[in-house]
């Protein structure tokens, strides 16, 4: 039996196909009328970075995860710390998950730092984000513990953590300096 069958619109200029016509005309003419199917990308770049220190040698970076997320959740997320006055990077660090933030320890004390960030899902990376503003990590923090004779003495968690970050001449030195004038007073 033949037939013929004439569609159209303002979208597709009016067409006819004969059933002696090739299908492909017919595929052609849906394929053009139907939009493609999403297609999946490597999500949007991460906003509004922070860094910021609770002590000396510890950074925590926050950030807001990016608005668009390419058609395919996050997976984790690539963290780039830079020390700003060397131009050196300090840290590059994935996350296990999609939790914008990261801690990152040991870290030079009093080092400048600011930081990146980077988005992935299933598809790929995003862009790196804009930096952080610049954060200075504090300075090694020494805890005294005044004496009855207002001499200052280091203490022992001091001594533990200038072990640590190999700063043990200076405590020595000053714990050396407190034995010594509480001597002298004696």
């Amino acid at each position: 039996v033949d037939c013929e069958i004439q569609v159209g619109d303002s979208a597709f200029p009016a067409a006819t196909f004969s059933s002696r016509g090739s299908p492909s005309m017919l595929d052609e003419f849906y394929r053009r009328r139907m939009p493609p199917p999403k297609k999946k990308e490597p999500p949007a770049a991460p906003t509004h970075v922070s860094v910021s220190s609770r002590k000396n040698t510890v950074a925590d970076v926050r950030w807001d995860p990016p608005r668009l997320n390419g058609g395919s959740d996050i997976t984790g997320y690539k963290v780039i710390l830079e020390n700003v006055s060397e131009g050196t990077v300090l840290s590059e660090a994935t996350t296990p998950n999609a939790i914008p933030q990261l801690t990152i320890k040991d870290l030079p004390s009093g080092a400048r730092v600011r930081a990146c960030v980077i988005a992935i899902n299933r598809i790929g990376e995003s862009a790196r984000s804009a930096w952080s503003m610049e954060q200075k990590l504090k300075d090694f923090n020494w805890s005294f513990t005044p004496t009855q004779q207002g001499i200052p003495q280091i203490s022992k968690k001091s001594r533990e953590l200038a072990e640590k970050t190999n700063e043990v001449d200076v405590a020595d030195r000053l714990y050396k300096a407190s034995e010594k004038q509480k001597r002298d007073l004696a």
